[in-house]
């Protein structure tokens, strides 16, 4: 494990769809079996937080607003991500 000195760490923020997960189109992943991270994306998250930067996830989820999914839901697909 590599230490990046306070003046030299980052906080880096990563789009989920498409960056972290596999993007499955138009509405998006609605649940959790949908959710499949990409290869190395979990290993790459680890390395970053590893050296000592912040890694913050963001994700814009029309879906809720539109009624296709419930902010359970979408917990419960963090918490898959999560694992």
């Amino acid at each position: 494990t590599v230490s990046v000195p306070p003046a030299e760490r980052f906080l880096f923020c990563l789009d989920r769809d498409g960056v972290l997960n596999v993007d499955v189109g138009h509405p998006g992943v609605l649940s959790p079996s949908e959710f499949e991270l990409l290869p190395g994306a979990a290993e790459a998250v680890s390395r970053l937080e590893s050296a000592g930067h912040t890694v913050s996830i963001v994700t814009n989820q029309a879906s809720i607003s539109k009624g296709l999914m419930t902010h359970e839901t979408l917990a419960a697909i963090h918490t898959k991500a999560h694992e």
